[in-house]
């Protein structure tokens, strides 16, 4: 399984989560319906518009959730949920894999392999 990482730039507000691999999302805001609803809001505002809309159709059509990971930033825990979606269409990845973000550097991973690195 291959998954798409963010490595947070020098300009990230967060010093201990530069440099390293990261989910892209952030924290459920009181606005949010649920968990689902969060990673949406914040697939629109890290990522280009051509990636985001493929990763929103294939979350909708098949995303589930696999894994809530704790890890620490600042001093203190937080979870991070995990979710998965199948990109059906080899062009759609492609499209997804050269994506831009706002917060940091994406780059393609095995899952597994940053997962055992989180924990």
């Amino acid at each position: 399984i291959e998954a798409l990482f963010e490595y947070k730039t020098l300009t990230y507000p967060i010093k201990e989560a530069i440099g390293k691999p990261s989910l892209i999302g952030g924290a459920i805001e009181s606005y949010d319906i649920d968990r689902k609803s969060a990673l949406e809001r914040e697939l629109i505002e890290e990522l280009n518009e051509e990636a985001r809309g493929i990763l929103i159709k294939y979350f909708r059509e098949n995303g589930e959730l696999i894994d809530g990971v704790i890890h620490s930033e600042n001093g203190r825990q937080s979870k991070s949920y995990v979710y998965k979606a199948k990109i059906e269409s080899e062009e759609a990845w492609q499209i997804v894999k050269r994506a831009q973000s706002v917060e940091g550097n994406l780059r393609v991973l095995p899952l597994e392999e940053v997962l055992l690195k989180m924990t």
